[in-house]
C-alpha cells in the first residue's frame, strides 16, 4: 500500500483509540463513528458556555487552552453550516431516493478534539500510551419532522477539516460506508448466502469469493450507469434505461447506459414501467453478454470471413 493513502471507514464497533492510534502509526487516514458519549478536550471557544463544561477526569493531562466537555454538550454548539438533503427509510436508515419515507436537511460542523480517557477492555479501564488528537465532525438534522428521531452522526477523523469542502468530503466518505450495507444484503437476499449448506469453511470461502464478484459487478454496472442500487426503478431511471435500450447503438447516449440496458434486456427485463431490474437479472444477462463476447474473441478469424463471404451461410 505505499504507493496508496488509505482512508480506513469503520462504525461504532471501530471506535477505539488503540485502532486509532495504529493507523496513524502506519500514516493513514480514518474517518470512524463515535459508539459512545464521553468526555473529551477541545480548544475553548465563544460558542461553548460555561454551563457546558465539565471537570476533568482520569487520563492523561489537560492540554494548554483546552477545555473538557461532554461530548453531548459540545455539539450543541458546534456551527454548522448546511449541507445536503439525505433520503431515509422508516427507521432512519440512508437509502434510495425511490424508497424514501422522509428527506432529512442536513448541517455539518466539526472541532478539534483531544481523547484523553482510559480505553475500557473487558470491564477494566487500560490507560492508553498517549492522548489522540482528532477532528470531530457532526452531521445532523436540525428540524426533524414531528415524532421523528433526528439524524445524527458523530465521527472522528485524522484528516484536515478546516474548510467546508474538507469536512463534506469527511461526509461523503463516510455515506460510502453505506454500499457495504447494500453488498451485504445482496449476499443474503439474492446470493443466498445464509442458506449456503456448505461441510467446510473452504467451501464456504470459493462460493464467497463468487458471489463477492457478482454482487460488485452488479452494484458497479447500477453505479457507472447512474443507476441507485434498488432494483425499483424511479420515473427517469425508467425513461433513461427504456431510451437506452431502444438505442444501443446511439451514442449520444452514455455507453454506460447502454450497456447496462443491454444486459437488462439479455437477463430477461421487458420494459415494463413496474418491472425491477435485479440482481438476478443483471447476473443473467452479464453471463449471456460475456458468453457472446468470449465466443468472437475465440472466433474473430472465422467471423471476419464469414463477414466478407455472408454467401458461405445464407
Amino acid at each position: 500500500m505505499k504507493e496508496w493513502n488509505p482512508i480506513h471507514v469503520g462504525d461504532r464497533e471501530f471506535d477505539d483509540i488503540f485502532i486509532m492510534l495504529a493507523t496513524m502509526d502506519k500514516n493513514h487516514d480514518f474517518v470512524l463513528r463515535a459508539k459512545s458519549i464521553r468526555n473529551v478536550q477541545t480548544p475553548n471557544f465563544d460558542a461553548l458556555p460555561e454551563s457546558a463544561l465539565v471537570k476533568k477526569q482520569g487520563g492523561h493531562p489537560m492540554k494548554d487552552g483546552y477545555v473538557c466537555t461532554k461530548i453531548s454538550e459540545l455539539i450543541k454548539y458546534i456551527p454548522l453550516s448546511p449541507y445536503k438533503e439525505l433520503p431515509l427509510d422508516g427507521r432512519g436508515r440512508v437509502t434510495e431516493q425511490i424508497n424514501a419515507k422522509r428527506n432529512a436537511q442536513l448541517h455539518i460542523g466539526s472541532v478539534p478534539i483531544s481523547l484523553y480517557r482510559q480505553a475500557k477492555r473487558n470491564h477494566k479501564y487500560i490507560k492508553t500510551p498517549q492522548a489522540v488528537d482528532v477532528n470531530l465532525v457532526v452531521i445532523k438534522e436540525l428540524n426533524p419532522p414531528e415524532g421523528e428521531e433526528p439524524l445524527l452522526w458523530i465521527l472522528f477523523t485524522n484528516r484536515d477539516v478546516d474548510t467546508l469542502e474538507k469536512m463534506t468530503y469527511i461526509g461523503k466518505i463516510y455515506e460510502l460506508r453505506w454500499k457495504i450495507e447494500e453488498f451485504f444484503r445482496l449476499l443474503k437476499t439474492t446470493y443466498k448466502l445464509e442458506q449456503a449448506r456448505y461441510n467446510s469453511a473452504s467451501k464456504v470461502a470459493r462460493y464467497l469469493v463468487l458471489i463477492t464478484i457478482a454482487a460488485q459487478m452488479t452494484m458497479k454496472l447500477r453505479s457507472l450507469a447512474g443507476i441507485s442500487q434498488s432494483a425499483s426503478l424511479d420515473d427517469e431511471e425508467y425513461h433513461k434505461v427504456k431510451e437506452a435500450m431502444k438505442h444501443p447503438n446511439d451514442d449520444k447516449i452514455d455507453i454506460n447506459l447502454r450497456l447496462f440496458a443491454l444486459i437488462a434486456r439479455r437477463g430477461g427485463w421487458l420494459g415494463r414501467r413496474r418491472d425491477p431490474i435485479g440482481s438476478t437479472i443483471l447476473s443473467r444477462g452479464m453471463m449471456d453478454v460475456l458468453t457472446v463476447l468470449q465466443f468472437q474473441q475465440e472466433h474473430k478469424d472465422l467471423l471476419n470471413e464469414l463477414q466478407n463471404n455472408p454467401q458461405n451461410i445464407f
